[in-house]
């Protein structure tokens, strides 16, 4: 059992047991990362290796509960036990940093809030009676506009991502039959076009939370969005 993830996996009789295991419990490590991204843990720890304690001063978290969490965090990868009780990042942990090229911290954050959690947790509702689920999403992100804020980022870093690669395979949408200019014009390039719908509804959710887009925050609408959630 060295090195095993999964405390299922204390059940299993083979390696197809041990793999299941580590598939049910699933819903743990990504928490776990989330909780990290959210505290800014990664950003405290930086290149350094630091103490629970520490840790807990710098963020504002409990002591205890946040030394259970990196010891969780070690168990998935995303910390190393430093000794005398410090804790550092791995390449993978740091990969939850803010200030780093390729950071998944929005994605952690934004992507894993509890609207968008908890709609999995209605996934058998929906399969037996094929009624969508109703993860209330927008309500809660007007009542929490830091995590919209997330939110807004994550989908645009997502976005932004996969525009660009389609742009690179020389995907071109087909004209879709929209009021927006820079969807239904013709001399919009794909990756604006797309960037562009995805852009202004960011926009409109981050106004409706209340937050206002940042320089750390979604990318400007394109050509073709006037504004902020027009």
């Amino acid at each position: 059992m060295t090195g095993e993830t999964s405390h299922y996996a204390v059940v299993a009789v083979d390696d197809e047991g041990r793999q299941l295991a580590r598939l049910l419990d699933g819903y743990i490590a990504p928490q776990v990362a989330r909780v990290m991204a959210l505290l800014g843990v990664p950003d405290q720890l930086g290149e350094t290796a630091r103490t629970a304690e520490e840790l807990a001063s710098a963020t504002g978290a409990a002591p205890g509960p946040l030394a259970r969490l990196l010891a969780a965090a070690s168990l998935y990868g995303l910390v190393t036990q430093a000794g005398q009780g410090r804790f550092a990042l791995t390449p993978m942990g740091a990969r939850l940093r803010t200030d780093i090229p390729g950071s998944m911290r929005s994605l952690a954050i934004g992507f894993l809030a509890p609207p968008l959690w908890q709609a999995w947790g209605q996934l058998a509702e929906v399969v037996q009676t094929g009624r969508p689920s109703n993860p209330a999403s927008w309500e809660y992100f007007q009542q929490h506009p830091g995590e919209a804020a997330w939110f807004g980022r994550a989908m645009s870093q997502l976005t932004t991502a996969v525009v660009s690669r389609l742009a690179e395979a020389g995907y071109a949408p087909p004209t879709a039959r929209r009021s927006s200019p820079a969807i239904s014009s013709p001399r919009c390039p794909a990756a604006t076009c797309m960037s562009s719908a995805t852009s202004c509804t960011t926009g409109r959710m981050m106004r409706r939370s209340g937050s206002s887009p940042t320089a750390t925050g979604p990318a400007a609408p394109a050509a073709g969005c006037s504004s902020w959630g027009t």
